[in-house]
């Protein structure tokens, strides 16, 4: 399977390591903060620990991947809204592979992350919200 990943997309070894980090750390994040809201923490307060606990562990490079905590931060984000959204874990296996394709195609579109990483998460958000409540 991920032979034929990289055949299709035609990215390089380092571009295909980063977008498995990638992938590791918007599972991390998403799966942190879910399940702080599952034990009844408040969603904001989750998200933000967990995004500072990301930038604590990853700081500017973490496994020589310097997106780590931005990637983090923005999985929380995700994990704030999907509980009413999404019923199993398949869809949220979805909404995770989505929002990793996303992150991975917007990286180089903005450079900076004040709104780009809630936009990211909306957007997957909505997208599966959509495509899952449409009978």
């Amino acid at each position: 399977m991920i032979i034929i990943w990289r055949t299709l997309i035609k990215v390089s070894k380092i571009e295909f390591i980063e977008s498995i980090y990638t992938l590791i750390f918007t599972c991390l994040g998403f799966y942190s903060t879910y399940f702080l809201i599952e034990m009844n923490y408040n969603s904001i307060l989750s998200s933000a620990l967990i995004g500072f606990s990301g930038c604590l562990l990853c700081g500017k490079k973490c496994l020589n991947y310097k997106l780590g905590s931005e990637v983090i931060y923005c999985s929380s984000f995700a994990a704030i809204g999907v509980k009413e959204i999404l019923n199993s874990h398949v869809e949220i296996s979805i909404l995770l592979i989505l929002l990793t394709v996303v992150f991975i195609t917007s990286k180089n579109v903005y450079r900076g992350f004040g709104g780009k990483l809630g936009t990211i998460a909306f957007i997957t958000t909505y997208i599966i919200g959509s495509v899952l409540s449409f009978p």
